[in-house]
């Protein structure tokens, strides 16, 4: 895995909002080791996917997430729910073939002292005809009126 430094460091020195520092800490995360978390655990996300379907993306996104669980709670910062979201309360879309679908979940960061730093959505891309979605080109975050929102999109997973 790839980080160029703790969370808690590049919050020290950023310059912006913490949400926002936040977000982009998760961006780069996200997009220095989508390619490594996919190739590295192929094997147990095939697994998934053959016992469970497109669950496997849950499983994905479990990986994924696990360093920056670790880094917020090394800076003090809870997420909840936990990254990238709940999937019960989470909304979908699609297109009819549901070729195209786009699973939105969010998480609200608060601070050490229990205050709503911000919502960051996660927009992650996907296929319910096979286990593959967009290219992983398409990681970014941009900005919403609550937050940040990250646009994920993954690899074929079979």
């Amino acid at each position: 895995m790839n980080q160029a430094k703790p969370l808690k460091e590049y919050l020290e020195e950023s310059n912006t909002k913490r949400i926002d520092a936040i977000a982009s800490y998760i961006e780069a995360h996200v997009t220095s080791n989508w390619q490594f978390v996919f190739s590295h655990h192929q094997d147990k996300l095939q697994k998934a996917y053959k016992e469970a379907g497109d669950m496997a993306y849950g499983t994905y996104l479990n990986l994924l997430f696990l360093p920056i669980h670790k880094q917020l709670k090394e800076a003090g910062l809870r997420p909840e729910p936990r990254f990238p979201g709940e999937f019960d309360i989470s909304r979908e879309w699609g297109n009819e073939e549901e070729n195209d679908q786009q699973r939105w979940m969010w998480s609200t960061v608060y601070s050490p002292n229990d205050e709503p730093l911000g919502t960051i959505v996660t927009i992650v891309y996907h296929d319910h005809t096979i286990a593959r979605s967009a290219p992983a080109s398409n990681y970014r975050f941009n900005r919403n009126w609550k937050g940040q929102r990250c646009r994920c999109s993954f690899p074929p997973i079979v």
